[in-house]
């Protein structure tokens, strides 16, 4: 490839990127799906396939798209209204597990500013109706971006700024990771510059963009066998989004019993001294409600779920996913599966099962493609991005076969990667 082509196609894949951030709204998928499509044409064929940049010259393409998107405000999520409202309450003094937003609505208290109003018009009715979902240390964050000014447009661009400085310990780390297990530094960019993360973490400010990085710290510590740190950053990870909790069925494949059970211990005191602020027991109920919401009640891009809520057979899908989830670590454990193929294998086969699979939730599963050799590492958070198309036709028979097509695509990847699991289970064996 001369270096006009290369150009030609970098051209095309940052334009791509940037018109993700600045130009389509989410009810418009063709649009979205063009540009979505380009850029991924050309992460492929471009910093995949060809392996001519630098790690220096990919660092600074993920900086300048990071600064850009630093001006944009999210078109695809409306979910950072919900975040600076939380941030508002808590610098206000008020704990958002005590009261639901439209409990202020009806005290008509909050609401003698333009900015509380749009910050309420703008979460949508699912969230006005119930309690935060989100764990103590992301609220605390969400103070941290709201405290500055009370100007919408203002505390956006704060978040932006706060997202990106949290990539750069992430990629740091990850670079780390990447030479202890003996991977080229440059995969880490398989992470940093896939469109779906850039897209979801720079564009539309979720805060998997910050506990994808403290879960590389974890990593980079728990190797340099620094338990209590390790722990320390685990259990920030668990305070941003939960799911991390998952990981200690992985760290079983490649650790030893009291390793884990140390990191265990010190992860759940840690977790619990940084609930104490927040949590009480009248109100941790009502955080268990909201995630119930989403994890019980609320329906979107699953696979399998979807079926069984329509015949009222949730709790047995529950009780399924559970027995899946089980088998899949005894039987990582039993073959030694590294970190790195393991936890994603965990992850999937969660998804596969799971009611709600946000395309933002699978930035989790692309955090491992820098170091895996599964493919569906990177199928999975690719073809999930079509769950965006519920937003244009709504739900129905069209938006039913493309996502069951997309499913039956990881499926196949899955299936592959196991059968190579299973191959290199037994050649290590032997």
């Amino acid at each position: 490839m001369n270096s006009y082509t290369q150009q030609f196609q970098m051209f095309f894949y940052c334009s791509s990127v940037l018109g993700l951030f600045f130009i389509p709204f989410r009810d418009d998928f063709l649009l979205l799906f063009v540009l979505y499509l380009i850029s991924v044409g050309m992460f492929f064929s471009t910093i995949i396939k060809k392996n001519n940049f630098s790690f220096k010259s990919l660092g600074y393409l993920f900086i300048f798209l990071a600064i850009v998107s630093v001006f944009s405000t999210p078109v695809l999520s409306n979910d950072f209204y919900r975040f600076l409202w939380d941030g508002e309450l808590f610098v206000r003094g008020v704990n958002p597990y005590d009261y639901t937003p439209m409990d202020y609505a009806i005290q008509r208290e909050f609401f003698s500013t333009e900015y509380y109003m749009q910050l309420y018009d703008g979460m949508g009715n699912l969230s006005q109706q119930h309690y935060s979902c989100y764990p103590p240390v992301s609220i605390y964050l969400f103070g941290f971006c709201s405290i500055f000014t009370n100007d919408l447009h203002a505390n956006i661009m704060i978040m932006h700024v706060f997202m990106l400085l949290f990539q750069l310990p992430g990629i740091y780390f990850g670079k780390k990771i990447c030479e202890i297990i003996g991977v080229n530094k440059k995969c880490i960019f398989l992470l940093f510059l896939h469109p779906l993360y850039l897209v979801e973490v720079l564009g539309n400010l979720h805060f998997e963009g910050v506990m994808i990085p403290l879960l590389l710290t974890f990593l980079y510590f728990f190797h340099k066998k620094l338990i209590f740190i390790s722990s320390f950053f685990m259990a920030l990870a668990i305070h941003i989004k939960l799911i991390p909790i998952l990981f200690f069925g992985a760290i079983f494949s490649f650790s030893s019993p009291k390793k884990v059970l140390k990191i265990f211990f010190f992860t759940v005191l840690l977790s619990l001294i940084f609930s104490l602020n927040l949590f009480d027991k009248n109100n941790f109920f009502n955080f268990l409600e909201s995630l119930k919401l989403y994890f019980g009640k609320f329906e979107f891009y699953s696979f399998v779920y979807v079926y069984f809520q329509r015949i009222n057979l949730q709790f047995y899908l529950t009780i399924l996913n559970v027995l899946a989830l089980g088998a899949s670590v005894v039987w990582i454990v039993k073959k030694k599966i590294p970190w790195q193929n393991a936890m994603p294998i965990i992850l999937t086969v969660f998804y596969l099962f799971s009611g709600t699979v946000h395309p933002w939730y699978l930035t989790f599963v692309l955090l491992f493609a820098p170091f895996s050799q599964l493919k569906s590492v990177l199928i999975y958070p690719t073809v999930g991005f079509v769950s965006y198309l519920f937003y244009d036709i709504g739900d129905g028979f069209a938006l039913r076969f493309v996502y069951m097509v997309s499913y039956l695509i990881v499926v196949f990847y899955l299936i592959e990667d196991l059968k190579k699991m299973r191959i290199y289970a037994i050649e290590k064996a032997k």
